[in-house]
């Protein structure tokens, strides 16, 4: 899912999105199925499925147990009929996804008598270090060689002040998981763990057990298996796995013998422990749970107060909801696989489908990251084009405005105004003449030129020079005289009288005639 791939799904037992788990139990005549969804701490059992498994009569036909040839999963009319075992698996695994629903996760349960069980202490501790030695500390304690083997592991106890852990390791062989892989594959079920029966069933004792722990035993005897386990210290250190239970058939051992050999077996396991601790509470789970007289059995045979671990305590303690009216004890395995229980949440024996789910996750996180990477570059890239295209529009509008109003306000001509650079120097220069023009009137030029005229007047005696003005200019610095005199001896007196004050040194005048060469009167300003 996207949003699981930056995002943890869970944080501990904390789950951050609703997540729905389907634990399966695969008997000899029945498929038990149980849908957990998990949202935050809470755990809703939504579903509980008891498909039957077609089996062969004398006559080499098949039905369905416990008389459920017409309910729904049967075969429909038409369809081929499965012949061997692990094609009725199948069939009934087909039959049992349309129950299901929509579901995030599939664990299945391996029984416990497919599966060898060791105890290991390593000197050091870290999960994913663990497993990387494990396989190797447990090799030689396999009778199979280890590539044929699938190990995993759940550390009982972390010291780490000593620096050392304690380990419950489970071997299968690679046969044995690569059938129940093709159970499901072929049933178009995606199997994301495989677990161990009874080690789901310790972990739903550890959630139900009090806090002050006893030396306990638990027990689930079935039809076909009865399976042991031993609790010493709040932790799982022996797993046994009868291939007998307590059945209708002939070959069948009595309950006597039975609870015999579960006590022989509980007193093989105490023998190896240091303490030598004894059993103080035998804990039966299972269908035998209902029988009364099995129990009052197991109490008086193996010495130890008797207790009974029902699905139904889930509810009572709150550990989980349900939207089942009834919880059966068949379903107890199915159950406690559903619930995702911690003592298993990092147990699998499919290995090769953990490793795909990791491999899948780093693709899509990688993936992710370069869709996510190109849509930013993608989305900037759009921005500054549509930025800039923005920009340019409004120059260019700020460009037309502005050549309308030089065009209007300087009245430039179509040649002045091709380019707002063009229209810009015009306008410049129009104004510049414009200024040259109203500064000359200006208050203070007035006054100066009044001032240049006045001392002009009294410096030149005209009479006596004989001067005939055309024009005078007149500018900030200089004043330009344009007329004539009769002759060089007025010209020198005209000389003469232009050396005031007012003006700086004249070069000496030589043409009596400067009607189109004026003399040019620089104004000496320091004298005003």
């Amino acid at each position: 899912m996207i949003k699981n791939i930056f995002i943890p799904e869970r944080l501990g037992a904390y789950y951050l999105f609703s997540h729905r788990t389907a634990g399966i139990e695969i008997g000899p005549t029945h498929i038990y199925a149980t849908v957990v969804m998990a949202t935050g701490k809470k755990r809703i059992i939504e579903k509980v499925v008891d498909e039957p498994i077609a089996l062969t009569n004398n006559a080499g036909n098949t039905a369905t147990g416990n008389a459920a040839a017409n309910s729904e999963g049967a075969n429909p009319a038409g369809a081929v009929t499965p012949t061997t075992h692990d094609e009725r698996v199948v069939q009934a695994l087909k039959n049992l996804a349309a129950k299901l629903g929509p579901v995030d996760e599939i664990v299945c349960a391996l029984p416990s008598t497919l599966v060898i069980f060791k105890e290991l202490t390593l000197p050091f501790v870290g999960l994913k270090k663990i497993k990387m030695v494990v396989p190797f500390e447990v090799e030689s304690l396999l009778p199979f060689s280890l590539d044929r083997a699938t190990i995993d592991c759940i550390v009982t106890r972390e010291d780490k002040e000593k620096g050392q852990s304690e380990l419950l390791v489970a071997a299968v062989k690679n046969a044995t998981v690569e059938q129940y892989v093709h159970y499901f594959s072929a049933a178009e079920l995606p199997l994301d763990k495989l677990s161990v029966d009874i080690v789901e069933l310790a972990g739903l004792y550890f959630k139900l057990a009090p806090e002050k722990e006893v030396t306990a035993a638990l027990i689930d005897v079935e039809t076909h298996i009865t399976r042991i386990a031993l609790i010493v210290d709040k932790q799982l250190r022996y797993i046994r796995a009868l291939t007998k239970g307590i059945g209708t058939n002939h070959s069948a051992p009595s309950p006597e013998e039975l609870v015999a050999d579960i006590a022989s077996s509980l007193l093989s396991a105490q023998q190896k422990f240091k303490g030598g601790e004894r059993v103080e509470k035998v804990v039966i789970m299972g269908p035998q749970s209902e029988n009364s007289s099995f129990v009052a059995l197991c109490e008086e045979q193996l010495h130890s107060a008797v207790r009974l671990m029902q699905p139904k305590q889930l509810i009572h303690t709150g550990i989980a909801q349900s939207k089942i009216t009834s919880l059966s004890q068949p379903m107890i395995v199915s159950i406690a696989t559903a619930l995702s229980l911690p003592l298993t949440a990092d147990f699998n024996l499919q290995r090769q489908a953990a490793e795909q789910q990791e491999d899948r996750t780093i693709t899509n996180q990688i993936i992710a990251l370069a869709a996510l990477a190109l849509l930013i570059f993608a989305t900037f890239s759009a921005y500054s084009f549509l930025r800039i295209r923005n920009l340019r529009n409004a120059v260019k509008t700020a460009e037309n405005e502005a050549l309308q109003e030089l065009k209007k306000n300087f009245k430039l001509k179509p040649g002045q105004s091709a380019t707002l650079e063009a229209a810009n120097k015009a306008a410049a220069n129009e104004l510049k003449r414009q200024e040259s023009a109203w500064r000359n009137l200006s208050e203070e030029n007035r006054y100066a030129f009044l001032r240049y005229l006045t001392e002009l007047s009294r410096c030149i005696n005209v009479k006596d020079a004989h001067l005939d003005i055309a024009s005078l200019t007149m500018k900030e610095d200089t004043i330009k005289l344009y007329g004539s005199v009769p002759g060089y001896q007025q010209l020198t007196k005209l000389q003469n009288q232009l050396s005031c004050p007012l003006f700086k040194k004249i070069t000496k005048l030589q043409d009596p005639n400067f009607t189109s060469e004026p003399i040019t009167l620089t104004i000496n300003r320091e004298e005003l």
